[in-house]
């Protein structure tokens, strides 16, 4: 989105005792390059196969320009009490500040999954961007099948609003894809 107001900046992380946001770092990319392998992160996330550590380094230096373009807020999972290990990502993607409207995105790390760490991070997410941004609406976006994905969204609060039939494609072909809503 060309022209698009800069998405503001995480001022400092943000938690709720069990996980953390924050910003990226380069000493990251070991972590992401390892998670983006994983078989289940491939099949729902559009991220180069193989992903490689190179992957990794240009995904997170290119944060930056991103959010000042207005185009992404990308940021990390990691635990409250140790920031350097990663548990996931999570981003505010395709905003439409105009339509007062942000879509929100993430993925968590194989050995994170089933401890409610992509829950705890969308409503953290969440609650920030309705406090920081002119929005009124959060959208997540997940094809149907993608069945932990919606559980996450159904378990942060956001309401199933619509199915959009054919809306997704990905390496294994064209989904339905669920809406999801929370509103101010």
């Amino acid at each position: 989105m060309i022209g698009a107001p800069p998405l503001p900046a995480l001022s400092s992380p943000t938690g709720d005792g069990e996980v953390a946001l924050r910003e990226w770092r380069l000493a990251d990319s070991d972590q992401v390059a390892a998670a983006c392998s994983d078989e289940q992160i491939q099949l729902w996330i559009p991220v180069p196969s193989p992903y490689t550590l190179e992957d990794a380094r240009e995904y997170i230096s290119t944060r930056e320009r991103e959010r000042l373009e207005g185009r992404e807020l990308g940021l990390a999972i990691t635990p409250a009490i140790d920031d350097a290990k990663l548990l996931g990502s999570i981003a505010i993607v395709r905003p439409s500040l105009r339509d007062r409207r942000v879509e929100l995105g993430y993925w968590v790390a194989p050995e994170a999954r089933g401890r409610g760490v992509a829950t705890r991070a969308v409503r953290l997410l969440g609650d920030w961007a309705l406090r920081s941004l002119p929005i009124d609406r959060l959208e997540i976006i997940v094809a149907v099948e993608n069945v932990a994905s919606c559980a996450v969204a159904r378990a942060a609060g956001y309401e199933q609003e619509a199915l959009l039939r054919s809306y997704l494609v990905d390496r294994a072909g064209v989904h339905d894809a669920a809406v999801f809503a929370r509103l101010r």
